[in-house]
């Protein structure tokens, strides 16, 4: 009976424990997960301490872990967009609580892992195995059936006394590749073997011809690099004196727009007021001119003298054009060539409308 008793007074009590954390869990729930968890351990702990009973201590531990399960499987929605971190996290909880889950995700996903990585390593060792057999069948092709021993042996030796042309047809019918048998046949021939003397080995001559196949390839990558890099060298400096032409067509180019922007203004100037003042002194020595004529001035008055022949107004009229305008001597030439007395009469007023002076007639 005692122990009913006491069994039922620690439901109560787990009751009542249970009603105080959903109160205060709304407030916690708000807080961080980590927390959360942190203050139901210390719940857990400060339970299992005050009370001497293992019923309360047990179902109190049960409670939890229940209550934990049913927030993995809502939580396990957010671990697979998240990741795996916060599940590992909240199994590392648990178990420090006691429980101990069933990690079959976990497992299935260092499985997955496991066999990817084994996957890459199969194909890889394919791959080598595929290549080393391609590699092993070139040799066994290029080696010598000529004889049960020479199958055998791994290299074609020969060592019966022959000549050049036998050893010759040996290193051909070993040798695949067209270049290094013509090679072959090349030091074959230079060097002069001396068959009948030692042992002549195929795959010797033709290690040396490869090798010199080798060298020859590296010395034309070689030559190749050379020529890029001066080609590249001749197109920068083609392109450093296009930029310097380019620079003084620009420095040109704004030196004549500083020119235009400045100079040409001044000038422009200049040459407006040198044409006002050569217009203004023409008018003034036009008006001087009008006055002087026969027909509105009384002959007291007439500065030339009389009778007005052409020759006279002529010796008469030039000292007063070479002191106004010196470059004027033309106008002396263009009367002298009409002589008659009519064609002066006719073209006198004629002329001088169109000389530089701006003389004309009041007709």
């Amino acid at each position: 009976m005692q122990k009913l008793v006491r069994g039922f007074l620690a439901r109560r009590r787990l009751q009542h424990y249970i009603q105080q954390e959903q109160e205060s869990s709304a407030l916690l729930i708000q807080t961080r997960w980590r927390g959360y968890y942190t203050r139901k351990k210390y719940m857990a702990n400060h339970v299992a301490q005050s009370k001497t009973s293992l019923i309360a201590q047990s179902l109190w531990r049960r409670h939890v872990c229940q209550q934990l399960k049913k927030e993995m499987k809502e939580r396990d929605i957010a671990a697979r967009v998240l990741g795996n971190y916060y599940r590992i996290h909240m199994l590392y909880r648990m178990k420090r609580l006691g429980w101990k889950p069933e990690n079959q995700g976990m497992k299935q996903i260092t499985e997955m892992n496991k066999n990817k990585k084994n996957e890459n390593k199969i194909e890889k060792e394919k791959l080598n195995d595929n290549e080393q057999q391609e590699l092993q069948e070139q040799q066994k092709d290029q080696k010598c059936d000529n004889s049960e021993q020479q199958q055998q042996s791994d290299r074609c030796v020969v060592s019966v006394p022959l000549s050049q042309k036998q050893a010759v047809e040996i290193v051909k019918a070993t040798i695949q590749d067209k270049d290094i048998a013509d090679k072959a046949e090349k030091l074959i021939n230079n060097k002069k073997y001396d068959v009948s003397s030692y042992i002549v080995t195929a795959s010797y001559v033709a290690n040396e011809a490869t090798q010199k196949t080798i060298q020859e390839k590296k010395e034309n990558e070689k030559k190749e690099k050379e020529k890029k890099q001066k080609g590249k060298k001749d197109k920068t400096k083609g392109k450093k004196e296009k930029m310097k032409e380019k620079e003084k067509k620009d420095i040109e180019q704004e030196e004549e727009q500083y020119d235009k922007d400045h100079f040409q203004p001044q000038q422009q100037q200049n040459q407006q007021q040198q044409e006002l003042n050569q217009s203004q002194s023409l008018s003034q020595f036009q008006s001087q001119l009008i006055n002087i004529s026969p027909e509105h001035l009384p002959i007291s008055q007439f500065p030339f003298t009389l009778p007005l022949s052409p020759e006279s107004l002529q010796m008469q009229i030039q000292p007063y054009i070479q002191l106004r305008y010196p470059s004027s001597s033309s106008f002396a030439q263009k009367t002298n060539e009409s002589t008659t007395p009519s064609s002066i009469v006719y073209k006198m007023p004629f002329v001088y409308q169109q000389s530089e002076i701006g003389f004309y007639s009041n007709q």
